[in-house]
């Protein structure tokens, strides 16, 4: 899930768009420069969640079993 900053702070640093918490502290909006929005991630910064709306969250899975994306997924 993708989403603008809420604003800037006077420094020019984006604020994210709430002050939701991830589960294993810090906030659950990550900035991204490339696209200059916030990404969700609800437990670590480097697994973003996948709403599965929208074309980007869908393109790969198309036609894959559970099974099939579970096993490419896993660590």
């Amino acid at each position: 899930m993708w989403r603008p900053p809420k604003g800037y702070t006077e420094d020019g640093k984006p604020i994210p768009p709430n002050n939701w918490r991830a589960a294993f502290g810090g906030s659950v909006w990550e900035w991204d420069e490339g696209t200059e929005e916030f990404y969700l991630h609800l437990f670590a910064v480097g697994q973003p969640d996948f709403v599965g709306r929208g074309e980007l969250a869908t393109c790969g899975f198309e036609g894959m079993s559970a099974d099939h994306i579970l096993d490419a997924c896993a660590c």
